[in-house]
């Protein structure tokens, strides 16, 4: 089962940002968590705009603490099960099983391709 988390990214210049990381099975060698950068947590925003950056190591599921090379630290905000899952390089639709909640539906698609500007609507249930 895949799975999916939020971190709270906080950069050596003290600002501020969420990380939110979606397994994807399908890769099985090198970096497997497709991974944008938002301002609004995804589990509370029910729209908000991320932007895709490099895919991420499988171990920011579970890594807490200091990034190393002056990128900051991370703290683990949320994680969760995929219960299904879209992902294409302009589109998405997740469900996610935040621990303690009901089921929480994304769905995303490039607005942007210069930035790699997203953007998502959530909802409880099937997605969107």
């Amino acid at each position: 089962m895949a799975h999916a988390v939020i971190l709270e990214h906080r950069l050596e210049d003290g600002s501020v940002h969420f990380d939110w990381m979606i397994e994807d099975e399908r890769i099985s060698l090198g970096p497997s968590l497709w991974t944008w950068r938002v301002v609004d947590r995804p589990d509370l925003a029910e729209g908000f705009v991320g932007e895709r950056i490099a895919n991420h190591r499988g171990r920011y599921l579970t890594f807490e603490g200091d990034i190393g090379g002056g990128r900051g630290s991370v703290r683990r905000i949320r994680s969760g099960s995929v219960r299904a899952a879209r992902l294409g390089d302009e589109a998405l639709k997740v469900t996610i099983d935040w621990a303690g909640e009901s089921p929480m539906a994304y769905a995303g698609r490039v607005v942007d391709l210069s930035p790699n500007r997203w953007v998502f609507s959530r909802s409880y249930g099937s997605p969107p």
